[in-house]
């Protein structure tokens, strides 16, 4: 292509059509792409609840536009969160008395957020806590080897 069939109008519309086919994605990548983030959405050691919670409703509204079929319930939305909030089982079922124990998905994020706005500083010490109950921890334990005053 010369450039003075560039300049043309018709030079400017072959170059938008060349990069649509080349740009623009299908519809139905575009809508697995937004699942697959939602199903990938968890909170990872470290990261606040507030950013968790932002991601999983991002990550939903996104799911609902790319494809407008896709029903989400409030039960399961609640669920999800609950669940992928990096908290044990114990922690989760004290967030869902919290939250009138009922599965709804603002009653458990206003919970997740006053109970655990600061469990990613937590993460680091419920992770060792973990590693204590399941036998992990440190080469001194794990040697078999029992320390006593007298060696």
């Amino acid at each position: 292509m010369e450039i003075s069939e560039i300049m043309s109008k018709e030079g400017l519309n072959t170059i938008w059509k060349i990069l649509d086919e080349e740009c623009v994605r299908e519809p139905y990548v575009v809508a697995d792409e937004a699942q697959a983030r939602l199903d990938r959405c968890r909170r990872l050691p470290g990261q606040a609840m507030e950013a968790f919670l932002r991601e999983a409703k991002q990550a939903r509204r996104a799911l609902v536009k790319e494809d407008p079929g896709t029903q989400i319930s409030e039960i399961a939305f609640a669920r999800k969160i609950l669940r992928t909030s990096g908290l044990n089982r114990i922690e989760q079922r004290g967030v869902l008395a919290a939250a009138g124990a009922k599965w709804d998905a603002r009653a458990i994020e206003d919970a997740l957020r006053l109970m655990y706005s600061d469990a990613h500083l937590e993460d680091r010490r419920r992770a060792g806590d973990m590693r204590k109950k399941f036998g992990g921890g440190s080469s001194n334990s794990s040697s078999g080897k029992s320390r006593s005053k007298g060696s």
